[in-house]
C-alpha cells in the first residue's frame, strides 16, 4: 500500500465505488507503447486519484492494444483489478517509499495532449509527459 486517503475517494471503471487505499504491483511490464494510436486523444481521461481505473478503461475503448491492455492482464496477490495509474495517483506514488527496479519511467494513465501521455520518472522523482509511440514498461495500481 503506497497510499491512504484521509477520506474515500471515488473510484473504478465508472467511479461508483469508494477507495481508501491504493497500491502498487510488486512487478512490472514489458516495454509497450501508451496506445497503438498514437496520435488521438482519448476521451474521458482524467488525473484526479482515484480516476486511474475509468481512465484506463477508456483507454481499451480507443485503443486496440498498449499499455492499458497490459496493465489490465496483471495478476498479483490473488488481485485482477489492476489498472495504469493516473497523473495524481502517480504523484501519490512518487511520493511514498516504494522502491522501483532498474527501469525507472513508467507510463500511466492521464494524457497531456493528443500525441503525449503522462509517466513517472522515478530516477527524478517526478511525473513528465512522453511521446505516446514511446515504448516504456507500466507499473500497474490498484484502489480499494
Amino acid at each position: 500500500m503506497f497510499y491512504v486517503a484521509a477520506t474515500p475517494f471515488a473510484c473504478g471503471t465508472t467511479m461508483a465505488s469508494t477507495c481508501t487505499y491504493l497500491e502498487v504491483a510488486p512487478s512490472s511490464g514489458s516495454a509497450i507503447t501508451w496506445c497503438d494510436s498514437t496520435n488521438t486523444l482519448i476521451s474521458g481521461i482524467d488525473t484526479a486519484i482515484g480516476t486511474g481505473a475509468k481512465n484506463t478503461a477508456a483507454m481499451k475503448t480507443g485503443c486496440t492494444s498498449g499499455a492499458a491492455y497490459t496493465a489490465t492482464a496483471t495478476s498479483s496477490g490473488g488481485q485482477t483489478d489492476w489498472y495504469l495509474p493516473s497523473q495524481l495517483e502517480l504523484q501519490a506514488l512518487a511520493a511514498s517509499s516504494v522502491t522501483f527496479p532498474a527501469t525507472t519511467y513508467f507510463w500511466g494513465s492521464s494524457q497531456m495532449d493528443k500525441k503525449n501521455a503522462y509517466g513517472f520518472n522515478y530516477d527524478e522523482l517526478e511525473v513528465d509527459y512522453s511521446s505516446k509511440s514511446q515504448s516504456m514498461p507500466v507499473r500497474a495500481v490498484r484502489a480499494f
